[in-house]
C-alpha cells in the first residue's frame, strides 16, 4: 500500500521517530512527493533559526547571571544541521516522487 504523507505531518515529526510511524512504515511504503521534501527542509532550517535565536538570547541572558554559562550555537550549526535533515529525506528508505 502507498501511503502519502504531507509536510504538516512532517513538520510535526521531522526525522518520523515514534510508534505513530513506525505503524505507518509497516503497513506500507510512505511516498512524498518532492515539493514536499523541500517544503519540509524549509520549515526545518526555519524552525531551528528560531530555535537557535532563542538559545543564543537565553544564553546572553544566563551571561548575565552565571559565572560560567553554557556555551551557545553558532550560525554554521543551523547550516550544518539544515543539510543535515536533507541529507535524512535523500537517504532515507522512503520513496520520492
Amino acid at each position: 500500500m502507498l501511503i502519502f504523507i504531507d509536510s504538516n505531518i512532517l513538520c510535526s515529526n521531522y526525522r518520523m521517530k515514534g510508534p505513530s510511524f513506525e505503524v505507518v512504515q509497516r503497513v506500507g511504503t510512505i511516498v512524498l512527493g518532492q515539493i514536499v521534501v523541500d517544503e519540509v527542509c524549509n520549515k526545518f532550517k526555519e524552525n531551528l533559526v528560531e530555535q537557535v535565536t532563542k538559545v543564543n538570547n537565553a544564553h546572553r541572558d544566563l551571561n548575565k547571571m552565571l559565572p560560567d554559562p553554557p556555551v551557545s550555537l553558532d550560525e554554521t550549526d543551523v547550516e550544518k544541521n539544515a543539510m543535515s535533515i536533507k541529507t535524512f529525506w535523500k537517504c532515507s528508505s522512503l520513496r520520492a516522487v
